[in-house]
């Protein structure tokens, strides 16, 4: 848990304070939960800290002074926070983008902890703000990545705006830094075609498989981000860097297939350079009779896909795999009732909480490795793919909580039914327990920018998963783009 004191007023002698001051710092560290979100307390008295009094008593007197002062705690987005001596967010980002939403809509937020939790904002509008920020998303740097800047802009109706600041930022700057760590191919300046009459037909296939990704992103966003790639120059480092980033909001398992994230953004970036967005070439390769749309109703991502779809056998197994005696599973459409827990702000109850159970026992399986040798699967969003078919082989409604972070569904693959029989009989072998009984396991979900957390009921705890650690938070988990937790309890503070 990390700790920052603004302002610490010490009553004694001066040359007390210092060994005060360390008494102090070590006992909040130790005395004080350790926090999942960002806590701001504005004053806290802790009484009197002597050098003499033991450890144990130090650390209780701090605790009580923690509870006293954070029992009436508020979310930094709700009013009457300002006058809480206790705000909360879920992250930095949460904040940052709160404030952004603020000064959007044309407010200036005043309340005493804004200095504190978004430190680099010193009183500026939105629009010098937003192109600031605009400027570090853009380098890989700040709180919130460039797309994620953008659709918070789009949400807030501040299209306009935001290319104002565009604009601001072209003007002031002689060149967009390029991201930490982003390489791009040595040749892509020199592939960028300048005219519209160049030929996109041996890189058709990657621009079908943008514009399919493209379609699964709201329109706004990706019209606002083709925008912002138009005015800042297709060719520029960093806008490629956005339009990977837009890539991976679509389908963060095509990180595992480099070689192909790449081929996408420059073919993305070719086609922008002459004015046309994925879309629109394939509108006009339909119109054209290049293609026709009843004669390929899937496109050529999801028929490659198709094509090294896994048998059966060839499911990764466990070791000492054996062959089941347990009657096969059939769907199962109910599950039990979700138990009457506290909700903090956020959760949302689901009978199916555990479809997020299965992610430890896929990364045993080697899903990882197995989308990593299949661009093609990977390209088309394959690891979220097989937790919304789990979620439809076992009758979850379409707008379950559970399914939310996965976005909307696509066409099936091809290789989700051989992995969901091998994830079954994995179980079955392992821990005894079939898969439909981890899945249909009630509990509450919440979704806070890239952290997914899994609540369960501490009576919820299985010994068959726990003694084979299956029920271990997986964390960050790249082929889903998200953070993923597990918690076993009747109360998540805040």
């Amino acid at each position: 848990m990390g700790v920052e004191i603004a302002t610490l007023r010490l009553r004694g002698p001066p040359e007390a304070a210092v060994q005060a001051r360390f008494l102090i710092e070590d006992g909040i560290r130790t005395a004080w939960p350790d926090e999942e979100r960002l806590v701001l307390i504005r004053r806290v008295a802790l009484a009197q800290t002597r050098p003499g009094h033991r450890p144990i008593e130090r650390h209780a007197a701090f605790r009580r002074a923690y509870d006293v002062a954070t029992a009436s705690r508020r979310h930094g987005g709700d009013s009457g926070a300002a006058d809480a001596n206790c705000v909360w967010f879920a992250s930095r980002a949460e904040a940052w983008r709160l404030l952004l939403r603020a000064l959007l809509a044309g407010r200036t937020p005043d309340a005493w902890f804004w200095r504190l939790v978004v430190p680099e904002w010193h009183g500026e509008a939105a629009e010098p703000w937003l192109a600031a920020r605009l400027e570090e998303a853009l380098a890989g740097r700040g709180e919130m990545d460039a797309v994620t800047l953008v659709e918070t802009v789009e949400a807030a109706g501040a299209s306009a705006l935001l290319f104002a600041a565009v604009e601001r930022l072209a003007a002031s700057a002689s060149g967009i830094a390029v991201p930490a760590g982003y390489r791009p191919d040595t040749d892509a300046a020199a592939d960028i075609p300048r005219s519209g009459g160049s030929s996109f037909a041996d890189d058709a296939p990657a621009i079908e498989r943008v514009a399919l990704l493209a379609a699964r992103l709201p329109a706004g966003l990706v019209h606002l981000v083709e925008t912002l790639a138009l005015r800042l120059g297709p060719g520029k480092p960093a806008v490629r860097y956005l339009l990977e980033r837009l890539l991976l909001r679509a389908s963060p398992s095509l990180r595992l297939s480099p070689p192909t994230l790449a081929a996408s953004v420059r073919s993305y970036a070719s086609l922008l350079s002459t004015g046309r967005s994925p879309a629109i070439w394939l509108a006009h390769i339909v119109a054209t009779g290049a293609r026709t749309p009843g004669a390929a109703p899937q496109p050529p991502v999801i028929m490659a896909a198709r094509s090294v779809a896994p048998a059966r056998a060839a499911v990764p197994s466990a070791p000492g795999r054996r062959e089941s005696t347990i009657e096969p599973e059939t769907p199962t459409t109910m599950a039990p009732a979700t138990p009457d827990l506290l909700v903090p702000a956020g959760e949302r109850a689901t009978p199916a909480a555990g479809l997020w159970l299965v992610i430890p026992a896929l990364i045993r399986l080697g899903f990882r490795e197995w989308l990593a040798e299949r661009p093609a699967i990977a390209a088309a969003d394959g690891g979220r793919q097989l937790l919304r078919v789990l979620g439809r082989h076992y009758r979850l409604a379409p707008d379950d909580p559970a399914l939310a972070p996965l976005g909307e569904p696509g066409e099936d693959l091809g290789f989700e039914t051989a992995w969901r029989v091998g994830l079954d009989r994995y179980y079955r072998h392992r821990a005894r327990i079939r898969l439909a009984d981890v899945i249909l396991r009630p509990g509450r979900i919440s979704v806070t920018e890239d952290r997914v957390t899994l609540r369960f009921p501490p009576e919820a705890a299985d010994i068959r998963l726990r003694r084979r650690a299956l029920d271990v938070d997986p964390g960050w988990t790249d082929w889903l783009g998200l953070v993923v937790r597990y918690r076993y309890a009747e109360r998540n503070e805040p």
